[in-house]
């Protein structure tokens, strides 16, 4: 029997390097377009930096091809980016513009407000794709509220390692063999 989901949340770690968030486009591109042929038009996205950004950015791309794609983000304070740099917040007001939906979970920044935003993606998903290399994180929170819950869970972060671990070799092997004609 083939699986069948609706809605997918994403979660990960906000730091990333230029390397992770290059190989993320090409890896999360190819998820979201399998997700979409099993049958999920909904993608929600928790608003934060790293790589919950290249999925936004990513979602909203797979929406020119699909266009019954709904973006929604779920925020967990309304002042959530007030301390992020000047072009982060450009880029995150955009999104909010650009979404389907923003749901706002309360007016400012709690203890509590980040693991709540999780709750609420895994309570409206029944998929994760999440970028998690340590369960000591909101994302592994997330994944666990997700297992728990019984939902199908797509960790990226084996792949890009695997992906990111290649290239270095390939760099290594051309630094170490002569160059041609010597």
């Amino acid at each position: 029997m083939e699986e069948h989901w609706s809605v997918c949340a994403f979660s990960g770690h906000r730091r990333l390097s230029a390397a992770e968030m290059g190989g993320l486009v090409g890896v999360l591109d190819r998820a979201i377009e399998y997700l979409y042929q099993h049958g999920v038009r909904t993608f929600i996205c928790g608003g934060a930096l790293g790589f919950d950004t290249v999925a936004t950015g990513r979602v909203m791309i797979a929406k020119w091809r699909h266009e019954d794609i709904r973006l929604k983000i779920v925020v967990p304070c309304a002042d959530q980016a007030d301390r992020w740099a000047i072009d982060e917040q450009r880029t995150y007001r955009r999104f909010l513009a650009s979404a389907d939906e923003v749901e706002c979970l309360q007016p400012h920044y709690t203890d509590g407000c980040m693991r709540a935003r999780n709750a609420r993606m895994v309570e409206l998903a029944d998929v994760l794709v999440c970028y998690a290399l340590t369960m000591r994180s909101g994302t592994g929170q997330t994944i666990r509220l997700m297992e728990k819950k019984g939902g199908k869970i797509f960790n990226l972060a084996p792949e890009i390692q695997r992906l990111l671990e290649q290239i270095e070799a390939s760099r290594r092997a051309e630094l170490e063999s002569p160059p041609d004609g010597v």
